[in-house]
């Protein structure tokens, strides 16, 4: 399994926002290629916030895996990333930092497969003046989002989103190259272009 497609799931209680969109990064720039071999210091301040692992080995200790695959969890495992892959599964055991090794101590804690979203947006729809019948005053606006999406895709698992239609491609795209280059915290991004008119659209509108 690619350590991209690694993120943390919850407890018995919900985590905090900032921890799981810390780990959820962490597992989004695994997938990207321009990280592979870099460490943190080359991200930008913006996504130096989030991430707490800038060593090329690290290990998530006493975790429970979910894998996804309908098999049953694996309660109190060690999983060792090395450059960006998962290297090893073994059971779980307390394991000693060194200069190049981040042990990351996640008792309590779930591993999941990161999240691929294959219909998601980086907008919102404004309804002006909506009322509880659901009317409201027309034209709907449809706000672009790119600072606080990316960061709640992240916060809520998903690693990998395809955009599905955009108001605003052209920054669509430019936020992906931010992503890629560590300047912006944010998912990888499968852009598509703006939406095409139809009865989809009429729907909406």
């Amino acid at each position: 399994m690619d350590a991209a497609c690694v993120s943390t799931g919850v407890r018995s209680r919900r985590l905090p926002e900032r921890r799981c969109l810390t780990f959820c990064l962490a597992a989004a720039l695994w997938h990207s290629p321009f990280v592979y071999g870099q460490t943190a210091d080359v991200l930008g301040t913006e996504v130096r916030k989030y991430v707490r692992v800038s060593t090329p080995k690290v290990i998530l200790e006493h975790v429970r895996i979910i894998d996804g695959t309908g098999a049953p969890p694996r309660d109190d495992q060690n999983i060792t990333i090395e450059n960006g892959k998962i290297a090893a599964i073994q059971r779980g055991a307390d394991q000693p930092e060194t200069a190049d090794l981040t042990v990351l101590d996640l008792r309590g804690y779930s591993i999941i497969p990161g999240i691929v979203g294959m219909h998601d947006h980086l907008l919102f729809n404004a309804r002006p003046n909506l009322q509880a019948d659901g009317s409201f005053d027309r034209p709907m606006l449809s706000m672009q989002m790119s600072f606080s999406a990316p960061r709640l895709y992240l916060a809520n698992g998903v690693t990998t989103m395809r955009t599905a239609g955009s108001v605003e491609p052209q920054t669509d795209v430019n936020l992906r190259l931010a992503i890629e280059k560590g300047v912006v915290p944010g998912p990888h991004l499968e852009v598509t272009g703006p939406f095409l008119g139809g009865l989809v659209c009429m729907h909406w509108f």
